[in-house]
């Protein structure tokens, strides 16, 4: 849930109406706002070529241009941050495959130099969306803290929270 609204001020004149609006999001009282954040994170298009194990996918990105200038075509090791692959290995390996293996998707993570060919990120696509948060939500995977500054700090937050949620309402992994 996403509640987006402009700031005007002295430009309304009903009176009803408030001057401006704030921004809501989800989880914010348990994980803050995402505005805060500070970090900026590599986005990468291109398709995933293997599904390594339950955690981490080969992603090959298109070449693309960027405001630091283009960036080639590269093969990539993404780990799925916030997904730990111990738990329901295989299910998560098929899911995976079946779902991401040669699909388009977008890659957000903290690639520190150009040069880094293997990274903790977000993957989206897959008709999904958010596919670590899927997993999560749907009880098929559990949270894992990834290191420090791989992805958005709010987003590891929604990750935890949605991840409690499946385990209280006993979904998928969680209903043994």
């Amino acid at each position: 849930m996403l509640t987006v609204s402009f700031l005007c001020f002295g430009q309304d004149k009903d009176e009803n109406r408030p001057k401006f609006d704030l921004l809501k999001f989800e989880f914010e009282k348990e994980c803050g706002s995402p505005l805060t954040e500070s970090n900026l994170f590599a986005h990468r298009e291109g398709r995933i070529v293997a599904v390594n194990s339950a955690n981490e996918v080969t992603f090959e990105a298109l070449a693309q241009t960027t405001y630091k200038g283009s960036r080639p075509k590269g093969t990539f090791i993404v780990k799925l941050a916030g997904i730990w692959g111990r738990t329901n290995e295989s299910a998560l390996k098929k899911f995976l495959t079946d779902t991401l293996l040669g699909k388009e998707v977008e890659i957000v993570g903290n690639t520190e130099a150009e040069g880094d060919k293997s990274f903790y990120g977000i993957i989206r696509g897959g008709g999904l969306g958010d596919v670590n948060r899927h997993l999560l939500e749907t009880g098929m995977a559990r949270f894992k803290r990834p290191p420090y500054a791989s992805v958005w700090r709010y987003n590891l937050c929604v990750y935890e929270q949605v991840a409690k949620q499946a385990e209280a309402a006993k979904l998928g992994i969680w209903e043994r």
